[in-house]
């Protein structure tokens, strides 16, 4: 038997036992950090493939694979590197004065849980963060005359090998500012509640996860933007919005058709859309992911 075949058939049973385990409960969850950490493995497996594509040698490969994703799936145990807890974090950033616009840049979180609101801060706040453990390396505020711009820098998810609790990042947003969001993240999931927050620009990158939005209905124009390598991307959009969505994912994976959606174009575009002075214009590179809108009151 080829190696080739061995790998792909030994991924695919794996895989299925895997999820089997989740469905029964017998796993609790897919650690997908630690999946992430052990990616080097498969350039070992395919260089084992390349050396070895027949013969006794040619097992070597799956064996490996095998090996890899029990120590994933059930902890690193005694291959574990140490993993230091840096303890719980948490930090306000000032309002600049008379600021009437903003932009949050998060940028390097490897692994992580992030959900992004907007809320009622005291008035010299202009944001607030917290976390189960301190994934935040350091905070920049830059002040122009036309907008104060805060970074948030994450740690690298190396120091997180082994740990099937993701860190948790909770963001509030003062609500009296105009935003500008740009959210990346590696793998893990990012949930923005902005019903409630002023925003006019959003930009989330994630590489493997699940992607949640919630915005309300607004007096301006405002534009959203989607990158998510594999995973889902969800979008609770109040019913008065006007919507357009441009889509870059398999078309089959999306619901826009049957959620009330028109394709006009290169583009899907809601029924109150056309001649709106307030248009959301939606774009999402999802590569393999599914798309789903829902409209609330």
């Amino acid at each position: 038997m080829r190696s080739q075949n061995l790998v792909n058939g030994t991924i695919l049973i794996l895989l299925g036992l895997a999820f089997l385990g989740r469905n029964l409960g017998i796993l609790p969850g897919i650690p997908w950090s630690n999946l992430w950490q052990l990616w080097p493995v498969f350039l070992i497996i395919f260089g084992l493939q390349v050396l070895f594509p027949k013969g006794k040698m040619s097992v070597l490969a799956p064996i490996i694979l095998i090996i890899a994703v029990v120590i994933a799936l059930f902890g690193l145990g005694p291959f574990q590197r140490g993993v230091q807890d840096y303890g719980s974090q948490r930090q306000s950033l000032a309002l600049a004065e008379s600021t009437t616009q903003a932009g949050l840049t998060l940028r390097n979180v490897g692994v992580a849980h992030l959900r992004v609101i907007g809320g009622e801060l005291e008035g010299s706040q202009a944001m607030e963060y917290s976390a189960n453990r301190q994934v935040i390396d350091r905070s920049d505020v830059e002040v122009s005359p036309a907008k104060t711009d805060y970074y948030l820098y994450g740690r690298s998810s190396s120091r997180w090998v082994g740990m099937t609790a993701l860190p948790n990042v909770h963001v509030v947003l003062d609500t009296g500012v105009h935003w500008h969001l740009d959210l990346s993240l590696g793998v893990g999931a990012v949930k923005a509640d902005l019903q409630s927050l002023p925003w006019e620009q959003l930009r989330i990158d994630a590489g493997v996860g699940q992607i949640s939005v919630q915005a309300g209905p607004a007096a301006w124009a405002r534009t959203m933007a989607i990158h998510n390598g594999v995973g889902s991307v969800s979008l609770d959009l109040h019913r008065e919005i006007p919507v357009s969505v441009r889509l870059n994912t398999p078309s089959f994976m999306n619901n826009l058709e049957r959620a009330g959606f028109v394709r006009d174009g290169d583009r899907y575009v809601s029924a109150n859309y056309r001649d709106s002075d307030t248009p959301l214009d939606i774009t999402v590179d999802g590569g393999i992911s599914q798309v789903s809108v829902r409209w609330n009151r």
